[in-house]
């Protein structure tokens, strides 16, 4: 007969729930601010999760610059009225101040054509891997593989969290606050990483008593393979994308195409033509991308493969159309679904 594995109890002013960039950023602020922090993740920190397993779009723009304003402006219009405009500063602001310290840190960011830095996009691996590296630097106990099940209670407060850990050890860590960054629900997506977002994070806030807040206006739509699960999407930079009719679509940045079509049309046809340069740091910074199109005999220089949109967050389809305030355009040499052209972007996931 086994013995039963012998569980442990620790404490800490922070607990947090998740080890995904959320998670990972909340525990290292809480050590800046001089407090200890404990945090507990379902797999291991620096390869679970979504992130890990991609590359990662930040918005980039310095405090006072017009690229800021643009930002603030472009988000608060397709929030339709809902957006406040307070934490979308602090969260550009947050992010720039972010990147700069993970360039002191010695992360390498890409460079665009030009040869310029460009910090528009993190590699995933690498992003988490430096960011347990510093984690522990911060000296924050880490709990790997260690799910919790249950948030602890004591008249109506949170004070801890209960789980299990390696080999079924139970643990338990009491503390002055928890931060609950578990990620969303979208391990039925097949994409790539999502396989542990089974919304176990926001099943047990809602068991202690919280409410939840904008659920229906927090989903975000990635682009893959029909037959694969990657979802990658700087390549798409410079696509085309069309129906199965093979009629163009239209819009100025990939995620309003998937949005405005994903409902209507799941499939679509893509082709990518992109610079050399581009292609080149593409290839080092996405090899399972480029490696499955080669294994199809579908190679990103103009020729066309079938995508699918893949939801990488928390809700469903509908409200990630809603959410974007894209409305499509009607079009008298297309059908109605496909209405948003392509066009070239900044951006880079």
């Amino acid at each position: 007969m086994t013995a039963k594995p012998e569980g442990f109890a620790l404490s800490g002013d922070v607990l947090v729930l998740g080890g995904g960039p959320a998670g990972a950023w909340a525990a290292i602020a809480a050590a800046e601010r001089g407090a200890s922090a404990v945090l507990a993740d379902k797999g291991r920190v620096g390869t679970s999760g979504a992130t890990a397993a991609a590359n990662t779009a930040v918005i980039d723009v310095a405090p006072g610059s017009a690229a800021r304003r643009q930002v603030i402006e472009r988000s608060l219009e397709r929030g339709l009225g809902l957006a406040q405009a307070e934490w979308i500063e602090r969260m550009v602001d947050e992010t720039h101040a972010r990147l700069s310290q993970f360039a002191d840190w010695g992360y390498a960011f890409a460079r665009d054509d030009r040869g310029a830095v460009y910090r528009g996009s993190l590699r995933g691996p690498d992003y988490m891997q430096l960011l347990r590296r510093h984690l522990h630097k911060a000296g924050i106990r880490l709990l790997d593989h260690s799910p919790a099940f249950k948030l602890l209670l004591s008249y109506g407060e949170v004070v801890g969290a209960e789980g299990l850990g390696r080999a079924g050890a139970p643990w338990t860590v009491y503390s002055g606050a928890v931060v609950v960054a578990t990620g969303g629900c979208a391990f039925m997506s097949r994409a790539l990483g999502t396989y542990e977002l089974t919304g176990d994070g926001l099943l047990m806030t809602v068991e202690a008593g919280a409410a939840l807040s904008g659920m229906k206006f927090s989903g975000q739509y990635g682009i893959s393979h029909l037959h694969a699960t990657v979802t990658k999407t700087l390549i798409y930079d410079w696509a085309t994308f069309s129906d199965e009719s093979g009629c163009e679509l239209d819009g100025g940045d990939v995620f309003e195409i998937v949005a405005a079509t994903c409902c209507s049309a799941p499939f679509m046809r893509s082709s990518t033509r992109s610079h050399p340069r581009s292609r080149k740091d593409c290839v080092a910074t996405s090899p399972t991308f480029f490696f499955l199109l080669t294994g199809w005999g579908s190679i990103p220089s103009g020729s066309a493969f079938q995508s699918r949109c893949a939801t990488r967050a928390r809700s469903a389809a509908s409200a990630a159309s809603r959410s974007t305030g894209i409305a499509p355009r009607p079009s008298q040499a297309c059908s109605p679904r496909a209405t948003l052209r392509r066009a070239n972007s900044s951006s880079a996931r």
